[in-house]
């Protein structure tokens, strides 16, 4: 009722897909692949999976134990027929594996210039009603899953349609003239067959290569032609215009009728319609109501086309200049920083009076240096003479001379000088006695209320 809803379609693909991850932990996880899916809801469905390591069956891993995992997802799709195919990079290989359960005697790739992909897939007599399936459905489903216009022949039909050809076609009268002895050989298994005779399997392995030997000629053939209408195709695209692929067929001159049946056609514009008329004009001709004589105005207006259409002026882009790499802002030396440089690097050239007179006043005087031995000595005649004048001092020292620090100043202890020396004054008193020939400190006790003056007398 109420909230967000999830609507899942149990038709669509990509719900096989997530009951393959729910079921299969190594899909989940990432080791097995899943390359595509081609699915026909309610009847049958064909998966192609790979693996990402080496040493793992794909196809292994999603069937499961006696079919556990994939029995698990059919019974959740209502007995929906589930194929796992292993996928191959190869075209030929994978393509007879999505043709399976059928066995395959040959697969052969068609791809044509206007990159249409036809494959053609040759079958035993026996194997042709399976590779098929009821009403095309296998067939359909293989070309679905691996994205080639698949066409399936038993090797009896491919045979008869070789002799056919080789003995109507007049392009392979040289190949059926290479291969008398095997046409002879081929058309007299083919007679025993209508006869209802039975054939031996060498006979079937005869057919078999002399068919693979056919395609592979045919191939090479389809090549050839294929490389022979790019170069065509390139010399056509010089002589036209790029803006005529942008020209509606209505500058063109040719009646309503006619461009109506050519948009049909799939030729939209006038660059299409020329490029066709050069490189192959059976199929303008093929077009409704266009006979030689439209075609020849086809071909007239393509000449026309470099006069009507103006040339694209190509639009040169201009060479962006290259940035000069940012440097720090340069600062001026002063005159001093010059005559510093010049000492330093030991220019000889001149300084300017100027220079020299402030050079002067910001140098200090020179220290003269000393060897070691020397230093230590001056050090030690320092410190004795600091002994002998403290020494001195000590007998010099007068009583007037000792004086308290008015200065204020905070001690290490946190207090004012003036604090200790009141202190001191309550405390002691000190006094120069002749008859010992030294200063004496005598201390006052708290208790003693007398004044100093009393205390002398006493």
């Amino acid at each position: 009722g109420r909230g967000p809803q999830i609507i899942l379609s149990r038709t669509h693909r990509d719900f096989l897909r997530r009951l393959l991850e729910n079921e299969v932990p190594e899909i989940f996880h990432g080791v097995v692949e899943i390359r595509s899916i081609a699915r026909e809801p309610g009847h049958r469905a064909k998966v192609a999976v790979s693996a990402s390591q080496k040493g793992i069956d794909p196809v292994g891993a999603c069937v499961g134990m006696r079919g556990v995992r994939i029995q698990a997802i059919v019974r959740e799709l209502h007995d929906e027929k589930i194929d796992v195919i292993e996928w191959n990079s190869d075209p030929t290989l994978f393509i007879a594996k999505a043709i399976s359960p059928a066995r395959v005697n040959g697969v052969y790739l068609n791809e044509s210039a206007n990159k249409y992909k036809n494959a053609l897939v040759v079958v035993p007599e026996d194997q042709l009603s399976l590779a098929i399936g009821r009403e095309g459905q296998n067939a359909r489903l293989a070309a679905k899953l691996t994205g080639w216009r698949i066409d399936i022949k038993s090797l009896p039909e491919a045979i008869s349609d070789w002799l056919f050809t080789l003995k109507n076609n007049e392009e392979f009268k040289e190949l059926a003239e290479e291969e008398t002895e095997a046409i002879a050989q081929a058309e007299e298994i083919m007679g025993r067959k209508v006869e209802g005779r039975i054939i031996a399997t060498k006979d079937y392995d005869f057919l078999i290569q002399f068919n693979d030997r056919l395609e592979r000629m045919m191939i090479i053939k389809r090549r050839e032609k294929r490389d022979i209408y790019e170069k065509k195709k390139e010399e056509a695209l010089q002589s036209i215009p790029a803006g005529a692929f942008k020209m509606d067929l209505s500058e063109s001159g040719l009646s309503d009728k006619i461009i109506s049946a050519l948009s049909e056609a799939k030729l939209v514009n006038a660059g299409d319609l020329v490029l066709t008329s050069k490189i192959n004009p059976e199929r303008i001709l093929e077009v409704s109501g266009i006979g030689p004589k439209t075609l020849e105005k086809i071909e007239i207006f393509g000449n026309k086309l470099p006069e009507i259409v103006p040339e694209e002026e190509e639009i040169e882009e201009e060479p962006i200049p290259e940035q000069e790499p940012k440097t720090a802002a340069v600062k001026t030396p002063t005159d001093e920083e010059i005559a510093t440089e010049e000492i330093v690097e030991g220019h000889v050239e001149k300084i300017p009076e100027e220079v020299q007179t402030k050079l002067t006043e910001l140098t200090p005087e020179p220290i003269e240096e000393l060897s070691e031995p020397e230093v230590v000595e001056k050090k030690e005649k320092t410190q004795k003479v600091e002994k002998i004048k403290s020494f001195e001092e000590l007998f010099k020292l007068e009583l007037d001379d000792i004086k308290p620090d008015d200065s204020g100043e905070d001690d290490f202890d946190g207090k004012s000088a003036q604090k200790k020396q009141k202190k001191k004054k309550k405390s002691r008193q000190i006094e120069y006695d002749p008859d010992l020939d030294m200063t004496i400190s005598k201390k006052k006790h708290k208790r003693a209320e007398s004044n100093w003056s009393d205390w002398e007398e006493e």
